[in-house]
């Protein structure tokens, strides 16, 4: 599938009307650049758009500059897709992703959960102006009653994110990004919860 569509100025349609373009498609491995430069595709993006394909490893630049797309972003888009390593440029130019009117599209927190093959996400979000969002979570520490903690209210991001080397310009061009950043904000950890060294040579 790979640039199938890339530069197809003049291509239309509704996304939404075709959840199942991608989903499921287990043994699809390269998906780059597929509706590059598609600017006449429109639709709120499927929730679980590349669900389930766990051949999966390059989505580079899929949706690049396909500016008609509208709708939230949620963690299901690739939910089952173990195998994800290049997911750079993904949203890259996306100007009406999260373009809903008085109301506030957050990037969800777990958005890179079990992501631990992923490499590169490099230009991920650039140029998505209509996402309004702040990097820190909106939840308080969480103890149980012995007073261990539960959940880490600044928790990162990239925790998952075990081989994650590349995250320059991430969020570049992202002009209703609004926070303080988060202390642990690329924080890796392992299986037990302790903190390593991270991979990140590109930020």
């Amino acid at each position: 599938m790979g640039r199938v569509f890339s530069g197809c100025s003049n291509l239309t349609g509704n996304i939404s009307q075709h959840p199942n373009l991608v989903k499921g498609r287990s043994k699809l491995t390269n998906a780059e650049y597929t509706f590059h430069d598609c600017r006449g595709l429109t639709g709120d993006l499927p929730p679980d758009y590349f669900a389930g394909c766990t051949s999966l490893t390059n989505i580079n630049g899929h949706f690049q500059n396909c500016s008609g797309i509208t709708g939230e972003l949620k963690t299901t888009i690739w939910a089952n897709c173990p195998k994800l390593v290049h997911a750079s440029g993904l949203f890259a130019g996306c100007t009406g992703l999260g373009g809903y009117t008085g109301k506030t599209q957050e990037i969800p927190k777990d958005f890179f959960k079990g992501k631990n093959k992923l490499e590169d996400i490099s230009r991920m979000f650039s140029g998505c102006s209509s996402l309004q969002f702040k990097l820190i979570p909106e939840w308080d520490d969480e103890y149980d009653e012995n007073g261990a903690l539960i959940r880490n209210g600044d928790s990162s991001w990239f925790k998952d994110c075990t081989n994650l080397t590349n995250v320059s310009g991430l969020f570049s061009g992202c002009t209703n990004l609004y926070s303080s950043l988060p202390n642990r904000f690329f924080e890796i950890l392992d299986s037990e919860g302790n903190s390593v060294d991270t991979k990140i040579v590109y930020a």
